[in-house]
């Protein structure tokens, strides 16, 4: 045997643990940052959709009505199942 080799032995639990623990933070990031990405946007998408189904020529569309209303509906949605969650 050479004197100059040196073997490293790599403790295989301790390096799981590790990496469970960086998943867990990630994830609890990701659940605490998550809803109030998508309720950002959300709105964002809303006042949009509000600019843009509200303007003259396109008020007279059914189409366009039945839009609004269901961004309305998403809005309402929104606000009241992920806004609570994201405060608790």
């Amino acid at each position: 045997m050479n004197p100059n080799n040196i073997t490293t032995t790599i403790d295989i639990a301790l390096v799981s643990k590790s990496i469970i623990n960086d998943l867990n933070f990630v994830s609890e990031r990701f659940i605490i940052y998550l809803p109030l990405i998508f309720l950002i946007f959300g709105f964002i998408g809303f006042i949009g959709n509000i600019f843009t189904y509200l303007q003259a020529e396109l008020r007279s569309n059914t189409c366009c009505i039945y839009s609004l209303c269901g961004s309305i509906i998403d809005i309402i949605n929104l606000s009241l199942n992920l806004f609570p969650n994201y405060l608790a």
